[in-house]
């Protein structure tokens, strides 16, 4: 009886095994990124020797945002809700990264009453790029630096129209 058993057993475990385990994968990143409606670039300029360009966009996971530098990919955000103010303030963070022979990057969200951002280093202040998305049909805007290589990164500090100061965002 025991080795009956035992086969039975054994004739159960085999049979689960034949049973394909189907399980939906996720679509991969590069598809779940791509643009599924217009890129519409919000800025562009020169900082720490870099030509910069900023953009916004539908994607399967929600709108992204893409800064280029020099022509290639510098930074991709997705999942963002525009329109909706920086959660703790009139400024939010969305990205700081720092990459060995680049500069680092510093974004976020900006509320309507930000005027200007700036960065705040062990050389001094950078100022930040203000960008409304109005071009892209949104409500809101984005600030957008880029920090020369070799400094430290203290602070993000945003003031109104008179120069207050409106929120002050630890980077270190």
């Amino acid at each position: 009886m025991r080795r009956s058993g035992l086969v039975v057993l054994l004739a159960i475990v085999l049979a689960g095994c034949a049973v394909p385990w189907s399980q939906p994968e996720p679509p991969p990143t590069d598809m779940a990124v791509k643009p599924v409606g217009p890129v519409v670039e919000i800025g562009r300029g020169v900082s720490a020797g870099i030509a910069w360009r900023y953009s916004v966009y539908e994607s399967r996971l929600g709108m992204c945002t893409r800064a280029e530098l020099n022509g290639r990919e510098g930074g991709l955000n997705c999942g963002i809700t525009f329109g909706a103010e920086p959660p703790g303030g009139a400024i939010g963070l969305m990205g700081v990264g720092t990459s060995t022979g680049m500069p680092s990057q510093v974004e976020g969200f900006a509320s309507d009453e930000v005027a200007a951002v700036w960065i705040e280093t062990d050389a001094g202040r950078v100022p930040a790029t203000i960008m409304s998305l109005g071009p892209a049909g949104q409500a809101g805007q984005f600030f957008f630096a880029l920090i020369p290589e070799r400094r430290s990164l203290e602070e993000a500090v945003a003031v109104d129209a008179g120069g207050g100061e409106l929120a002050r965002v630890d980077l270190r």
